[in-house]
């Protein structure tokens, strides 16, 4: 014979999967708590035996969150709320409910109306920083709407936003002092981002 090797045999294990939960809700009376996997999954029925976040502050930094939304009526503080986009309103504009969606998981009130939040009785400030659909948010929006929610005692300042990375060559070293101040400053304030 001359050198061949002989054939490698492999198994591949099947991948563990974590069951999701069944389609029957830990919140029952919400129209769409069969869809709350993510608070089965978690036992958020069993934590509000404890706390709905009661005495805490959460602001969104997002695309809006309408004040119509049946969801919204009593977690949501109108009065805290900013749009820090110049268009004069927190109703999401062209199909962008990305703010609403996160500020459901979050505090959507326990209404037996579509949903049920994680922290029902926080009080969620929505800081709207995108002005449509498609339209990117400005730097100077969102470290404003930092600034304010550490300004207002937010607890936690939400941000499920994203931006491509600034080259430190010219603006980005202002950019990244810029950004770090005010982080830094938000955290000193006792705001977790």
């Amino acid at each position: 014979m001359t050198g061949y090797a002989p054939d490698v045999k492999a198994t591949i294990d099947e991948p563990l999967l974590q069951p999701r939960a069944s389609p029957t809700s830990e919140f029952p009376d919400e129209s769409r708590g069969f869809l709350q996997w993510d608070k089965s999954f978690q036992d958020i029925a069993t934590v509000h035996e404890t706390t709905k976040g009661e005495d805490t502050r959460v602001a969104v930094i997002d695309a809006g969150i309408p004040e119509s939304h049946p969801d919204f009526q009593d977690c949501l503080n109108t009065e805290l709320s900013r749009d820090f986009t110049g268009t004069g309103t927190h109703e999401p504009q062209g199909a962008q409910y990305h703010g609403t969606h996160v500020g459901g998981i979050i505090a959507a009130d326990d209404n037996g109306s579509g949903v049920v939040g994680t922290a029902s009785d926080t009080d969620l400030v929505d800081l709207r920083v995108f002005p449509e659909l498609g339209a990117g948010a400005s730097f100077g929006d969102i470290l404003a709407a930092v600034v304010y929610g550490a300004a207002v005692d937010a607890d936690v300042a939400n941000l499920s936003l994203g931006a491509y990375p600034i080259p430190r060559q010219e603006l980005g070293s202002f950019y990244g002092k810029v950004l770090n101040s005010v982080m830094t400053y938000a955290n000193k304030e006792g705001t977790l981002l």
